[in-house]
């Protein structure tokens, strides 16, 4: 006996049903999280000139998230700065997708627009230290004054974007709080499970905003 499965590149594979008995496997299309067992998370690394302002860069990919037709509204995409790397500050943006089927499409869609939105916002993604190139072309005062004035715009949305998160994770932390004292008294077996579904998806939420 054997299990047959299909490729995203159309490919048929043959797997003994012994094999799969003795294997580990990790079903990449169906998530769990909140009820929404197909909401899956795709992450895309970009990395950047080390002049650059993270907020600039922070603002521009999430920017870019919110616009694009893959990506859900909940949970909201966020960036995180990951690494700094040996010639880029790396930055990690999440995103949430209502199917593992739109992952490839999505991740193309992203990308493409990442490069153009870096363009219009005077973003450079550096190339490694080990390709000599020739001088960079000196962008002219007008340019660097309209990149300094994104910059600065930038930052002031990034910092309104992390106070109302941390508003958001003092709430949440808040309610987890209540829920926990609650669970501490004499209730129903009901109400408890209640509760306890409730403060589990309170830590989700949380959880996904810590990322941030």
């Amino acid at each position: 006996m054997s299990t047959k499965i299909l490729t995203l590149e159309e490919e048929l594979v043959i797997i003994p049903n012994n094999t799969l008995i003795n294997t580990t496997i990790t079903n990449m299309a169906r998530g769990g999280g909140d009820g929404l067992p197909r909401r899956v998370v795709l992450s895309v690394d970009i990395g950047v000139d080390y002049a650059e302002k993270s907020a600039h860069v922070k603002h521009t990919l999430l920017r870019v998230a919110r616009d694009s037709e893959y990506v859900l509204d909940d949970p909201a995409p966020h960036v995180e700065f990951l690494e700094m790397a040996d010639y880029a500050k790396i930055y990690r943006l999440y995103v949430w997708l209502a199917s593992f089927a739109d992952k490839r499409i999505a991740n193309d869609n992203l990308l493409s627009i990442i490069d153009a939105e870096f363009t219009q916002e005077g973003i450079v993604i550096p190339f490694p230290v080990a390709v000599e190139l020739d001088k960079a072309p000196v962008p002219s005062e007008e340019k660097l004054s309209q990149k300094r004035a994104r910059q600065h715009a930038a930052q002031a949305r990034m910092k309104v974007i992390d106070r109302r998160t941390e508003r958001q994770r003092l709430a949440i932390r808040e309610d987890i709080n209540i829920l926990t004292e609650r669970l501490e008294e004499r209730i129903g077996s009901k109400e408890r499970r209640s509760i306890e579904e409730e403060v589990a998806r309170l830590e989700a939420v949380l959880s996904n905003l810590d990322l941030d």
